[in-house]
């Protein structure tokens, strides 16, 4: 009957959602509920009454968030570019992570269970961590000349998380083969 206006009510293990004002948390429109900056306090019972002058219906579900998802951007180097640091299981609430020298690190933590990812929390700070000497090798070193008195040598260069530092040069060394005597080098920006 088109003339039964139907009422939607929300329950988060008993209590009406609506009731508990955390308009930030909780949003209702059109009877679907969403909960946004999912978290480990929020796993429980749901439930929908429908109710008009007639009949009540309830609906129910149990929410469990199984793990969460740790993910990082680097304001600096790559802004609105988000990468995983790794999941953890959804009861815990805290981890250590091993994170690399000089980055701008601000964090966020989506909650993710049998249904999916839920919403990102807000972001953290900013934490800069310390410069120090990079970790890594340029890959794909190759040495190869064009002419009998050069040599082109060429890599593949360091990623930006790999700097360790604002900038990164890289300090080529070259000496004949089988020889004893002193490299030669120069400095590549």
């Amino acid at each position: 009957d088109p003339s039964l206006q139907p009422s939607i009510t929300w329950r988060g293990d008993g209590r009406d959602l609506q009731e508990l004002g955390d308009s930030d948390k909780y949003f209702i429109e059109d009877g679907r509920l969403v909960i946004h900056s999912l978290d480990y306090s929020d796993q429980g019972n749901y439930s929908c009454v429908a109710s008009t002058e007639l009949d009540v219906v309830e609906s129910r579900a149990q929410l469990l968030v199984v793990e969460y998802d740790i993910e990082f951007e680097d304001k600096e180097m790559a802004p609105e570019k988000w990468y995983s640091l790794g999941k953890v299981p959804g009861n815990q609430t805290s981890t250590t992570l091993k994170l690399s020298p000089y980055v701008h690190y601000t964090f966020r933590v989506t909650a993710i269970n049998k249904y999916g990812p839920g919403e990102p929390s807000p972001v953290s700070e900013t934490v800069v961590t310390p410069e120090a000497a990079p970790e890594k090798n340029p890959m794909d070193v190759k040495g190869e000349g064009n002419e009998t008195t050069n040599m082109v040598i060429t890599w593949k260069p360091l990623r930006w998380m790999d700097w360790n530092a604002p900038q990164v040069q890289y300090r080529v060394q070259w000496r004949p083969q089988g020889t004893r005597g002193p490299w030669q080098e120069q400095i590549v920006s």
